[in-house]
């Protein structure tokens, strides 16, 4: 089995095929029939064609010891140093693919057989260079054929539009000359380029078309007999045939030379016993095919052009010259160079190389060994890339001998002769290692990074070098060094940092372990473990080096990183606490503050400033001895907390105190509504409403004691003197605007906004959805009463309190028989039945309350829970009211038919102002970001209604017993009552009985 492997272009931008592409389309059609019998591996384009081959060779197909035939027909790029690369991507033809890579692994990776390189190479036309595709076939040459021991087909010629369209002319004179072949005779490599050179048909066409053959001939068309392997050619025989090599160039262009004699290499000493003597150049090959250079010792340089490159291993490079020194007794005259006859061919330093690498590879060492010297004997003092690939040969075979030192010992002659082999400094490094070289480790490392220019690979040989000096050498300093270096080309390597802490803290560099942990705490991303890093770096300083003003200094820092953290400040603050030293720890407070203030809004950082605050609170009234900044400390921790009972109280006795007893009763105002039940706090605010003459506010702090049974003798003295006969006698009517008293101060104010945009939509729109569906009550027209008529109480109270509330009275119905109080009706009229509940046996406070409650329920928006009772149907409102203004709100699959029959109803109805301002209601409860809390609503709702029932019955007894009696709605009654205690000894509460011209004046 054979294998080809074709490499073409990728398609261009417009999909036509790039040129290149339809030579392997016919290659890949061609190759596999019965007389070439190749199986075709198609390479990816788009990806590394080295790294494809490696992986392909991974796999270990059946072919890998075969014939392997490497076909590529692209556009190529020359670089500066000659270095050809085979460009497959059309959108990029400045990148590619080394071919020297290439050469490289198809020479490792294969079993040895025959290789072959065709290609074509295309590059771009270059009018001032006539010998353009010249240079790219000897770079090609450069990068496959010399050394290799592999076969090349090479043409070069400049891009021509249209290249793309059709098959290159060379690739279908190589098909042509496959076709024309006669199998049972066989087609070889090199017949083929002799039969496409011969026939005339590149000429004009490819300028440049050469071939080197390989060790081993090979066989395009097997044939009946394949010659036996050719064997490689001698020094001399390589001499003989380089004109032979030229003459099998196409005659268009002429090779410029590879380089200018400034450029040869330098010459350095070796020992005399590698020089191999000679008296005599055959005449045969002097001087027509031997340039020679003399030197004034008497030796001459001969350089012999090999046209069969000879074997190497990957670490050997070849520059397609070899040097050979010969030694003369004196100066010699090429024109008196003689031969006797005709010399055999001797082996070249080439073939030492490979008969070395073969005894090596059979487990021969000596044998190798031999080789490899006789190779240094016949190269001279100037090739020093080849001593050290022989040298580094040497090595190889002395560390597999466990003669280390040996094995060093020519590792460092390689480096000698070429500094920068890589290979040997790494195994040199590795074998001082084994030896506990440390000094020579030391200069290997030192060499290794003198090399290198790639700052992630000195990285990692840094950290994997520093971890050996410093776990198996024991040398923590040059651990150090070279963890310090590391740092310095990444500063922010959390991972190197670790590293280097833990050194200096084993070396006990107490300062550059301190500095290392700050560094690594400011690269902690996360606040919360920034702060723990610090905290434990100040605990360190202040416990174990008792280095206290560095240690409060890292606990600030901790504090800086996360305010919400507040195990720093208490270490802090028992230090501070310890020495008395409270100035100072107001200031640490008020830094903590200051933090907070910047701090992302949170429920934590709600929590810390509160604690914060009683903190600096407590320490003003207790050590500073300063009630006044006391009492702004509180006040600020209650901002935080409303509810926060304790420090209510501690606000109010020092606002008390300080005489300020304005603030002291809007502290106590708060208590009451937080606690009704502590009845020290009425009593406190009956006196601090007393001495501010407020007479109407002291009476409704005795209201609440006598209702809670503890009143003491002035409170029961104070509502004794103040108690209405039956109901407040008002004066005035409250305006609308008044309502806003009467509404809990927590109130859901964007749920509030958007229904009522559209109450008067959304009440509309139910009655028109109950008349369609014929549900709406019919009502007795001779049970209407005439408010201005009807004798009855409870009608009467209607028509009283909706005068003093500033709410239009509902029709009312009476119903005698039915066993009911007040119940609304959804008609198109607001209206009520009076059952016979409320008919008789009710007192005028008791029907005041009842009116105020239910009149509560016909204001703005509240008249929603009148047409929407169940929270159920009032969710579904609001979902409908949603959509009004987003129209593709999802609805929840339980709720949308219920919504989407009340939205189009209520959208139809509204006026374009309402929709404006549902809009703007909607935009605000989005940007708030918080849920929209409907239950709060109703409860709000329901507070409301029962304080307008205490507002005109004056009479928190009577409201108690009502709302037990009758516990309307969804909040339980006690938690009313509880409301209601708060609100009958509020501002609010006095500022409607004002305006209602019912308070007591001084």
């Amino acid at each position: 089995m054979r294998c080809a492997i074709i490499a073409t272009p990728a398609l261009l931008p417009d999909l036509r095929p790039a040129p290149g592409a339809l030579d392997g389309d016919l290659l890949r059609t061609r190759l596999p029939q019965p007389d070439t019998a190749f199986t075709v591996v198609d390479l990816d384009p788009g990806s590394d064609l080295a790294e494809q081959l490696e992986i392909l060779f991974d796999e270990a197909p059946p072919w890998a010891s075969a014939p392997i035939l490497f076909y590529a027909s692209s556009r190529v790029a020359l670089a500066i140093d000659n270095e050809l690369f085979v460009c497959l991507d059309p959108a990029d033809p400045n990148t590619g693919d080394s071919l020297r890579d290439l050469a490289e692994v198809l020479r490792e990776r294969s079993g040895g057989g025959p290789l072959l390189f065709v290609l074509e190479c295309r590059h771009e036309p270059d009018p001032t260079n006539p010998f353009r595709s010249a240079a790219v076939v000897e770079a090609a040459k450069d990068a496959i054929a010399r050394g290799s021991g592999i076969e090349l087909l090479v043409a070069a010629h400049p891009l021509v539009p249209g290249d793309e369209d059709v098959p290159s002319r060379f690739t279908r004179a190589f098909v042509e000359a496959l076709d024309d072949a006669d199998p049972d005779k066989g087609l070889s490599a090199k017949a083929l380029y002799e039969q496409i050179r011969d026939s005339g048909k590149l000429v004009g066409v490819v300028p440049s078309f050469a071939y080197v053959r390989g060790r081993a001939p090979f066989q395009m068309i097997d044939g009946q007999a394949v010659p036996a392997e050719e064997p490689a050619p001698s020094a001399v025989e390589q001499a003989k045939a380089a004109p032979e090599e030229a003459a099998e160039s196409a005659p268009a262009e002429a090779a410029p030379p590879t380089s200018p004699p400034s450029e040869a290499q330098s010459i350095e000493p070796e020992p005399a016993s590698e020089v191999v003597p000679v008296s005599v150049i055959p005449e045969s090959v002097a001087p027509a095919s031997i340039p020679v250079a003399f030197e004034a010792t008497g030796s001459i340089n001969v350089v012999l052009e090999m046209t069969a490159p000879v074997d190497s291993s990957a670490l050997f490079e070849t520059t397609g010259s070899v040097p050979v020194s010969f030694e003369t007794s004196q100066p010699v005259s090429v024109s008196h160079l003689e031969t006797t006859g005709p010399i055999a061919a001797q082996p070249t330093f080439a073939d030492h190389i490979a008969s070395g690498d073969k005894l090596a590879a059979a487990a021969d060492p000596e044998g190798a060994l031999r080789e490899y010297k006789n190779a240094l004997g016949l190269l001279g003092i100037d090739a020093t890339k080849y001593r050290a690939e022989i040298f580094v040969r040497i090595a190889q075979i002395k560390a597999q001998q466990e003669k280390r030192r040996e094995a060093i010992s020519h590792y460092e002659k390689a480096l000698a002769a070429q500094p920068t082999h890589r290979k040997a400094i790494d195994a040199l490094i590795d074998l001082a290692f084994l030896e506990q070289d440390w000094r020579g480790l030391l200069a290997a490392e030192e060499r290794l990074f003198s090399l290198l220019k790639d700052d992630d690979e000195r990285f990692g040989l840094l950290i994997s070098f520093a971890e050996r000096w410093g776990g198996v050498a024991f040398d923590a300093e040059r651990a150090k060094a070279l963890l310090e270096q590391a740092k310095d080309l990444r500063p922010a390597d959390t991972s190197v940092l670790s590293k280097l802490r833990r050194l200096y803290e084993a070396l006990e560099l107490t300062d550059d372990a301190i500095a290392m942990r700050k560094r690594l705490a400011e690269l902690t991303d996360e606040p919360r473990e920034r702060a723990k890093e610090y905290l434990d770096l100040g605990r360190h300083c202040l416990e174990d080096l008792k280095r206290e003003a560095a240690g409060i200094e890292l606990l600030d820092a901790a504090l800086d990183s996360d305010p919400t953290f507040l195990e720093p400040l208490e270490i802090i603050e028992s230090l501070l606490e310890e020495r008395q030293e409270w100035s100072e720890l107001e200031q640490v407070y008020r830094r903590m503050i200051e933090r907070l203030e910047l701090a992302p809004k949170s429920q934590a950082r709600t929590d810390v400033t509160w604690d914060i605050c009683r903190r600096l609170a407590f320490l003003y009234r207790d050590h500073l001895e300063d009630p006044s900044a006391a009492l702004e400390a509180f006040e600020d921790a209650i901002a935080q907390k409303p509810d926060d009972i304790d420090s209510r109280h501690v606000a109010a006795e020092l606002s008390r105190n300080k005489g300020n007893l304005e603030r002291a009763a809007h502290h106590l105002q708060a208590l009451v509504a937080l606690d009704p039940t502590m009845v020290s706090t009425y009593h406190d605010l009956f006196e601090v409403f007393q001495k501010l003459k407020r007479p109407d506010q002291a009476y409704s702090v005795a209201c609440a004691t006598m209702h809670l049974k503890s009143a003491d003798a002035r409170e029961r003295f104070v509502f004794e003197e103040h108690l209405p006969d039956g109901v407040p006698k008002f004066k005035k009517a409250l305006n609308e605007g008044s309502w806003q008293l009467l509404r809990l101060e927590d109130t859901d104010i964007h749920v509030e906004a958007i229904l009522a945009s559209v109450a008067r939509a959304a009440v509309a729109a139910k009655l028109e959805q109950l008349e369609e569906e014929k549900r709406l009550p019919q009502l007795d027209p001779s049970a209407k009463q005439d408010p201005q008529t009807s004798t009855v109480s409870i009608v009467r109270s209607f028509v009283w309190g909706s005068h003093f509330l500033g709410v239009p009275a509902p029709a009312a119905y009476i119903r005698d028989d039915a066993p009911i109080g007040l119940a609304a009706v959804m008609a198109s009229e607001p209206s009520v039945i009076l059952g016979s509940l409320v008919l008789r046996g009710r007192s005028m406070p008791e029907l005041g309350f009842l009116v105020g409650r239910h009149l509560a329920y016909h204001v703005g928006s509240h008249r929603l829970l009148l047409y929407y009772p169940s929270l159920e149907d009032l969710s579904n409102c609001f979902l409908a009211a949603l959509r009004v203004a987003l129209k593709n709100l999802p609805i929840p699959p339980k709720m949308r038919d219920a919504v989407l029959a009340i939205s189009p109803r209520m959208e139809a109805i509204m006026s374009e102002p309402e929709v404006k301002k549902l809009e703007q209601a909607v935009a605000l409860l989005d940007a708030s970001g918080k849920p929209a809390d409907i239950t709060k609503w109703v409860s709000g709702v329901e507070h409301c209604a029962a304080r307008a029932g205490l507002l005109l019955s004056g009479d928190l007894d009577v409201a108690a017993k009502t709302l037990e009696a009758d516990p309307l709605g969804m909040v339980p009654p006690e938690e009313k009552i509880a409301g209601l205690l708060g609100f009958a000894v509020s501002d609010a509460y006095h500022a409607l009985r004002q305006e209602l011209g019912v308070a007591i004046e001084p």
